[in-house]
């Protein structure tokens, strides 16, 4: 079976002692051209050959040909670096699929891929992984027999939890049953996990055109799920949604007190909440609106892949995840945005009633002022001596004219008419404005 320049073989014999042939294949889908890459590729070959050789081959298999590794880029995906690493084993399926998946196991268990696995990095250490186990059955054997005992022994790596049929298809010859699809959890719970069956007479065509080959039929369209999932679970249940939960929440509370602030007492509004609110609102919308605009992206690549192939159960099945996520998110945006016009709303309102605020406060300064400087106007008129020249001038009260009492008795009537008159004005004055105003 050509894959490539090597040939690659997958349970590639079945003697006639009808020795089960089982096999475990893990694809691993990585970002291209990146560190983390290329030390999962060194680190898986080192463990395999035990040896610390630093160059390591772009092909590897064993020398008794159980166990192969290869990695390659893919025409199709530019950013993408596909590893593979195959198991290989004869006997029981169950037992040995139970054997292959303790070894990938152990070879990722060891402190330094634990420590590469769990680095916080804007990068993945890989978008997903698939893995696919297979078996090869008797020339006429009964697949849906051999569907129905096989399955409890399928496990994804790193845990004990049954697995059941999600979708299946029929492909060359053989059939493929999905079990898993990664949900939730990075590094080793981004795992899919495949079952795939044949016949020994059409072994060569299923195994290479549907799994192994670079062109195989389900590596673009699962690489391309996988993607889907892992931008799918930077929104859910992990800290961008807790973060766009908490921050929603924030925004929301925050404009409705601004919105709810008694007008009247222009000391109460308090901006300082939805100041710091709306500045983390913004970049949370920006991330979410990234992860919608790649979703499409990935939904119109499925779409086109899709295309090529006939009515596929397993690929309908991704497909659905991929459009609630597309849904999913897009809705989440449309929240945030009617939540940032909210506090858009409540901003402008805000500023409403502060500029009302500073343009009464700003009249009634001048008002003072006004009232101030024609207080002061009127000092003149206020003098004892120029109030004693002007009685005497009246004879009914020339005699009282130099009395103390009489001219500061004037004084005070003349003020307190002038200050009643005053407060009158200023009064209906306001009034015509705020009725203007309204």
């Amino acid at each position: 079976m050509s894959s490539g320049a090597h040939d690659v073989e997958i349970n590639t014999s079945h003697d006639e002692t009808d020795v089960d042939e089982a096999s475990l294949m893990a694809t691993f889908y990585c970002p291209r051209h990146e560190e983390k890459t290329g030390f999962l590729y060194e680190e898986l070959y080192r463990s395999l050959v035990q040896d610390d050789e630093t160059t390591s081959p772009n092909f590897w298999q064993s020398p008794d040909g159980d166990t192969f590794l290869r990695r390659f880029d893919p025409p199709a995906a530019h950013d993408t670096t596909f590893i593979q690493l195959a198991l290989n084993s004869g006997g029981d399926t169950a037992s040995a699929w139970d054997e292959m998946r303790q070894r990938l196991e152990n070879l990722l268990d060891t402190p330094t891929f634990k420590t590469f696995l769990c680095t916080s990095d804007s990068r993945p250490a890989w978008w997903g992984y698939s893995l696919t186990y297979t078996t090869v059955l008797p020339a006429g054997a009964n697949l849906d027999e051999a569907f129905a005992e096989l399955p409890p022994s399928v496990r994804r790596l790193g845990s004990s939890e049954s697995l059941y049929e999600l979708a299946q298809a029929e492909m060359s010859g053989g059939r493929v049953s999905l079990l898993r699809v990664p949900l939730r959890g990075e590094g080793l719970a981004a795992g899919t996990v495949y079952l795939a069956l044949c016949p020994s007479d059409k072994e060569d065509e299923f195994v290479g055109t549907v799994l192994t080959e670079p062109d195989a039929t389900l590596l673009m369209p699962d690489l391309i799920a996988h993607k889907a999932y892992h931008q799918m679970r930077q929104y859910r249940g992990g800290t961008l949604e807790k973060a766009a939960e908490e921050h929603a929440s924030q925004l929301r509370e925050a404009a409705e007190k601004l919105i709810d602030t008694d007008s009247g007492n222009p000391a109460d509004v308090n901006l300082d909440e939805l100041e710091r609110a709306y500045p983390r609102s913004i970049r949370i919308v920006s991330r979410l609106k990234e992860l919608h605009i790649s979703l499409l992206r990935q939904s119109h690549n499925y779409d086109w892949w899709r295309a090529q192939m006939e009515q596929n159960g397993i690929l309908e099945y991704h497909r659905s995840h991929l459009e609630t996520a597309v849904s999913g998110i897009d809705l989440l945006v449309q929240r945030w945005e009617y939540a940032i016009e909210s506090a858009k709303a409540a901003l402008s309102i805000a500023q409403v009633r502060v500029d009302k605020v500073q343009a009464n406060r700003q009249w009634w300064t001048a008002t003072l002022f006004a009232v101030v400087g024609f207080a002061l106007g009127f000092r003149g008129l206020l003098d004892r001596e120029a109030i004693e020249k002007v009685l005497e001038q009246m004879p009914s009260v020339e005699s009282w004219s130099g009395s103390i009492f009489v001219q500061l008795g004037i004084q005070i009537g003349i003020f307190v008419v002038f200050v009643v008159l005053a407060i009158l004005a200023v009064i209906w004055i306001n009034r015509q404005r705020l009725e203007r105003g309204s």
